[in-house]
């Protein structure tokens, strides 16, 4: 056998094991992939503020405010609606949501709590 021949069997057989090995692991990253595909689980990662913690923030913030402003607009319809049929002579604005609450006095007791335990 010539020694010519023998180096470049060997570099063939180590390209043929590399080749099974790479295509043995893609087969695992497809296998996981499938699984992940299946799972309801949503994935964080690739999402730019997951790796800037201010973009993360400002995003959580942003959440926060939107929040807080719905709650807003929804009170502000309320106290909307009570100075509407408080304005009008024929309605009463005690039957209003509102309305409901300022005369109902477990509401004035627990406000009353609320000031003194501060």
């Amino acid at each position: 056998m010539d020694i010519k021949k023998l180096t470049t069997q060997l570099k063939e057989t180590q390209q043929t094991r590399h080749n099974q090995e790479s295509s043995a692991a893609s087969g695992a990253k497809s296998v996981s992939g499938n699984k992940e595909a299946a799972s309801d689980r949503v994935s964080l990662e690739s999402y730019q503020f997951r790796k800037n913690e201010v973009l993360f923030a400002r995003s959580e913030y942003d959440k926060q405010s939107q929040n807080s402003f719905d709650k807003l607009k929804a009170y502000k319809t309320k106290v909307n609606e009570y100075e509407e049929a408080k304005s009008t002579p024929g309605s009463d604005a005690g039957n209003t949501e509102i309305g409901k609450k300022l005369n109902n006095p477990e509401v004035w007791e627990a406000i009353a709590r609320k000031m003194l335990d501060v």
